[in-house]
């Protein structure tokens, strides 16, 4: 017999899976920090210091994700 997934549980697997979960995230947080440069445009200190936060949290979670995945599957 075969297993149909709903919707959802196909749209939940999807976002699961960690290329597409961290491709999420960066836009997010690159977004915010398009907001940050708006409020912010004469301190681009401030910007460069959320660019290197946000990568270092982007690639951790990455690999945290990817370990996470890798050993599911």
């Amino acid at each position: 017999m075969i297993k149909v997934k709903s919707k959802r549980g196909v749209l939940a697997e999807y976002l699961r899976n960690p290329y597409i979960e961290t491709s999420l995230m960066a836009v997010i947080y690159f977004e915010f920090s398009s907001i940050v440069l708006d409020y912010f445009p004469k301190k681009k200190y401030i910007l460069l210091c959320w660019s290197i936060i946000s990568a270092i949290v982007i690639i951790g979670y990455w690999a945290y994700r990817q370990k996470a995945y890798s050993n599911k599957t």
